[in-house]
């Protein structure tokens, strides 16, 4: 696998800790590395992790993607969705959030909907003390 430097894939803003208050920054843009990076005839996927902690796999589209529990499974994703072979994979450590839908996984679904209702329940009782 080749090492892709951060600064080569004008992703977004990256994760600074000094900078962010230690909070990684939401990953806006998701370019495809340039074809000296990597062969444009390699399909890319972006892996990382979403607001509720949980690890996402999509497209440089995001056309095709999904929402996992583990980083094997966003990872195998990647591969059973890529047309060749092979594919590159590029981690993130900015937030990467995919707004299509997760029909392969039932439960990360649900435990997205209770993580974020504890949330709120304990934002809730946070303001009331």
């Amino acid at each position: 696998m080749k090492h892709i430097e951060p600064r080569a894939l004008k992703s977004g803003h990256r994760f600074h800790p000094a900078r962010s208050g230690g909070q990684p920054r939401k990953a806006d843009v998701l370019q495809r590395p340039a074809p000296d990076i990597i062969n444009p005839s390699i399909p890319v996927f972006f892996i990382g992790r979403n607001s509720d902690g949980l690890w996402v796999a999509c497209d440089t589209d995001k056309r095709v993607g999904g929402i996992f529990l583990f980083k094997q499974s966003a990872v195998r994703f990647a591969d059973s969705k890529s047309p060749a072979p092979g594919c590159a994979k590029i981690f993130l450590t900015d937030i990467l959030e995919f707004d299509g839908r997760n029909k392969d996984n039932r439960f990360v679904l649900w435990l997205r909907a209770a993580k974020r209702s504890l949330r709120k329940l304990v934002g809730n009782n946070d303001h009331s003390a």
